[in-house]
Parts: C-alpha cells; structure tokens; sequence
C-alpha cells in the first residue's frame, strides 16, 4: 500500500485522495491536516500569508458567504505534499456561485512546480466546478506562470509592483524619486506629522475608518468592519503591523502592512479628507524604514488596476519593478468562461458596480458603509 493510501484510506472521507498520475495524488485537506499545510507554505518559496490557514480564517470570517478548502499534491510513495493550492468558493445570489485562488490577496501564485502536479490538480479543478455549480473558477498569479494548459485562458487586469530592500535605508531612499516622494515626505515631516506604529485593536479601527474615508472619496465601497477585526483577531502579531500618520495629535493616514518572511506588503493605505500633501510619501518612507530595519528583503506596493495611469507612474517612482497579475480562468466545457476583452474586470464592467459608484458619490458616510456591506456580500 503506498503512502497516499495509508493517509486517505477508504474509511477516511475528510480527504480522499484521487487518481494517482506519474507518482503524484491530489487530495482535499481535512481542517485537521491544515497545520500539515502551513508547514508546507512556510518552506515553499512563492509560499504567502495569504497561502496559509491564519488568512483563511480572516477571509472566512471577514466574509461569511465565501468558504475555503487546501488542494494538494502528494507524493504517491512518500505521501508527502509538493504542491497545492487554496481554493474558496464565493457563494451569491446575486452573482452565482464561484471559486477563486484566493480572495482579495495581492499575490498568491499556486504553490505548483511540475507540469506533471498540474496534471493531477486540474482535473479536480474540473470536478470541483461540476460540484458547487460554480460559474467560473480563476487562478491569480504573477511569478508562477500557473497551468499551461489549453484549458484556461489567461488576462491581465491588474499590475503589481514591489520594492527589493537590498541596501541599507539611506542608500536605497536616495533611488526615490527626489520631488514627488522625498521632498514631499519631507514638507511633511517639517510640518510636524508624526508617526506611530500601533498593533492594537484600537489602531486597527482608526485604519478602518480612514480606508472608508478614502473609498468613499473615491466613489468606492467601503470594505466591511468585520474583515479588518477579523485581520486583528487572526493574524499573528509578527504577521500584521499598522502604521499610524498624525497631524496636530489627529490620526490622518494609516498603512496596514501584511508581513511573511521576509516580505512586507502594503495591502491597505488611506489618508482623511484634506490631509496635506506629503503624508502618504511620508508615511510610506517611514515603513519602508522599519522593514529594512526589521531585515526584510522585499516591500510590495500591491496591485493597481491598468487603466489607474496615475497610481502606476506613482509607484514606479520609487524604483520598484513591476509586473503583471494573471487571472486564469478555466474554460468551461462549451468554450465559455472567456475573459471580457474590454481591459476591464468583470466587476469593473458590472452593472452592480457602476450603479454602486454613482450611489457613493452621493451618499452619506453611513450609506456608503451599508453600499459597502451589500457589495461585499456578493464579490470575491
């Protein structure tokens, strides 16, 4: 009996493990194999935050209608797991049901090496779909090139660009653009804005209610409440620091940055209304700081949509490279699940989220709040 047998045996229903191809098996982990996989993510080298079960509980507690469940390879002898990836299912009445890897994550590339591991994983994929009567089913990727294989389809809507910490501070702050971050940052700094770095609940509700802010400004639905208490009450603190921007003792920017390893994400920035120009440079300047000071080796500026001209120049600005963020969308049976060709995301081209767009910009905070939570309820 090999290894995957012994681990998904007949009486074991909780993960089975499917038709074994070229030596390797791919199974469904039940939650007690789960600490099995974070194991896993921690020694991959794409392995992410958002990989691991910590971000399965803040996505599935942020967001009630959308559940997730860790697809694996395994070595057929061994029953070692060398491949896998995560896969939530977004459940809407409104939109239909449909599975994604993963959910509001800047980068998760598939945890997958071989073509011979996609071999066994995609069938399952196939089943999956079947299964949950999902519309569609989409991989995000950027640094793996994810299934090559006539099967999906591939489109950009987003780029991503990150930041290589390999010098010391005051070498690398030098690359930065001299007037549009450094002289900024400093007008800032001379006016007085002071920062603080906080890990509390409390920092986490300011965050909360300057991201609304700035969503609402930009005719945007606020994320919900619970996702960012979800994030506090999840993630370990070695795994989410928040920074705070003040000016004359008011909180008017908030950077909440999401740590793996050695890599820190800026997955969450906003500045308040009328804040002065050169807060966010500052604040950025000053996070990028403490992650040198902290020994990380990369800083990501998340992603930013194609069509936003102005956040891509922005970005660039401060030496960072940049690359595209893949979706893979697996094709359905009679060739649909194509990607729109209009260079927008589907939910860019909803009509959902035109008419949510012109109702913020006309709504009061506490609508946009309620926009925001009936938006949320069906996107993933």
């Amino acid at each position: 009996m090999s290894a995957v047998q012994e681990i998904a045996g007949p009486s074991d229903r909780s993960t089975e493990a499917l038709e074994i191809r070229g030596g390797y098996a791919s199974a469904w982990l039940s939650d007690a194999q789960e600490s099995e996989w974070d194991a896993f993510v921690s020694q991959h080298p794409l392995g992410s935050l958002y990989h691991t079960t910590e971000w399965k509980a803040v996505i599935e507690q942020g967001f009630p209608h959308i559940s997730g469940r860790f697809l694996v390879v395994r070595e057929a002898q061994s029953g070692r797991i060398c491949a896998g990836l995560p896969i939530y299912r977004v459940s809407s009445w409104l939109l239909g049901s449909r599975l994604a890897s993963v959910p509001f994550a800047t980068v998760c590339d598939p945890l997958v090496t071989l073509p011979e591991q996609w071999s066994v994983l995609v069938p399952e994929l196939q089943a999956e779909r079947r299964r949950t009567r999902s519309n569609t089913l989409v991989i995000r990727a950027a640094l793996n090139e994810g299934p090559a294989t006539d099967l999906f389809t591939r489109q950009s809507y987003f780029r991503h660009h990150a930041l290589a910490l390999d010098s010391d501070f005051d070498t690398l702050s030098r690359s930065f653009d001299k007037s549009s971050v450094r002289q900024k940052a400093e007008k800032a700094r001379r006016a007085g804005i002071l920062i603080e770095e906080r890990s509390d609940g409390g920092g986490m509700r300011i965050s909360d209610s300057l991201l609304a802010m700035t969503r609402r400004r930009l005719c945007l639905p606020p994320m919900p409440t619970r996702f960012f208490a979800a994030m506090q009450r999840n993630l370990r603190p070695e795994h989410l620091k928040i920074f705070l921007a003040y000016e004359n003792q008011k909180p008017v920017a908030c950077h909440v940055i999401l740590i793996f390893r050695d890599t820190w994400i800026s997955e969450y920035s906003a500045n308040a209304d009328g804040a002065m120009s050169g807060v966010n440079q500052l604040l950025y300047l000053e996070t990028i700081r403490q992650a040198c000071a902290a020994g990380a080796r990369k800083f990501s500026f998340g992603r930013t949509s194609e069509t936003n001209q102005g956040l891509l120049a922005y970005k660039r600005r401060w030496g960072t490279v940049e690359e595209p963020l893949t979706n893979y969308t697996l094709r359905e049976p009679s060739g649909k699940g194509e990607p729109s060709k209009g260079g927008t995301s589907s939910r860019e081209a909803s009509r959902m989220y035109v008419l949510c767009t012109r109702a913020i910009a006309k709504a009061p905070a506490p609508v946009c709040r309620m926009i925001g939570d009936f938006c949320y309820r069906h996107l993933g």
